[in-house]
């Protein structure tokens, strides 16, 4: 993985686990993505979200969730969309 990983503190998840985020290298950067994972084959059940905080624009395949868990295509888990939101608010 390129990114810092972690957890985001009181926050829980759709799965029941704390809210994954990834803090990529930009501080400045205007938005957050939340990326809507799905379970790993057959892909058509939601499992999680992964918060991305500090990624320019990016195509779904390019987030850091994808490039760290498609490597391995048994575990591999695809995005169903993902969320753009403002930093403020």
């Amino acid at each position: 993985m390129h990114f810092d990983y972690g957890e985001i503190d009181g926050e829980v998840g759709a799965d029941g686990d704390p809210l994954d985020v990834y803090l990529g290298p930009d501080p400045d950067a205007p938005f957050v993505y939340v990326v809507h994972q799905l379970k790993a084959p057959p892909f058509e059940v939601f499992d999680e979200d992964k918060v991305m905080l500090g990624f320019p624009p990016r195509r779904p395949l390019e987030s850091p969730t994808c490039a760290s868990t498609t490597t391995h295509a048994s575990s591999a888990r695809l995005p169903s969309s993902i969320t753009t939101s403002s930093g403020t608010g």
